[in-house]
């Protein structure tokens, strides 16, 4: 592990924001916070998780010339996420409840934004996306998503567009 050379790389790509839902975050760790500490030295957000789960659920914000871009993370207990709840570190849940309570909760503070919900899913080597995940991408886009990325499975899966929005699954 070699935390500064990372953040040195990331800083020179200009990475604004990076997950941190998903099945390693605990890995060296207990707590994301040494993670997000090292990351905010150069002014790189993170999202997906935290000391808690209002933490984990906190999206970010990017605004680019007069653009504002909402990203929020979610991660898949089935694939060894981790996941806080409101008294221990973890990721957001990727659970119907905490995507729909999110996504609701963001539009509104937020209306005119762009929304993109980014999901660390689906099983390591599989083909295709599973079922119930393109059924929350559909209801999340109806609900005022604009985007869905997935992430995990470690090859390139399918990309579709439901209701003028992309659902891009690995």
């Amino acid at each position: 592990y070699n935390g500064p050379a990372v953040v040195d790389y990331l800083d020179n790509l200009g990475v604004r924001a990076v997950s941190l839902a998903n099945n390693h975050m605990f890995d060296i760790h207990s707590s994301p916070t040494p993670t997000i500490d090292v990351l905010s030295t150069r002014d790189i957000r993170t999202y997906g998780a935290g000391s808690n789960l209002e933490e984990a659920q906190r999206p970010v914000v990017i605004e680019d010339e007069g653009q504002r871009v909402i990203i929020l993370g979610f991660g898949w207990n089935a694939i060894g996420c981790q996941i806080a709840s409101s008294d221990h570190a973890g990721v957001n849940p990727l659970q119907p409840w905490s995507v729909f309570k999110c996504l609701k909760s963001t539009r509104h503070k937020f209306p005119d934004a762009s929304i993109i919900l980014h999901m660390h899913w689906n099983y390591e080597l599989e083909l295709y996306p599973q079922p119930l995940h393109r059924q929350l991408s559909f209801k999340a886009i109806d609900l005022g998503a604009d985007a869905v990325v997935g992430s995990h499975s470690h090859r390139v899966q399918g990309i579709e567009v439901y209701q003028g929005a992309p659902v891009v699954y690995d």
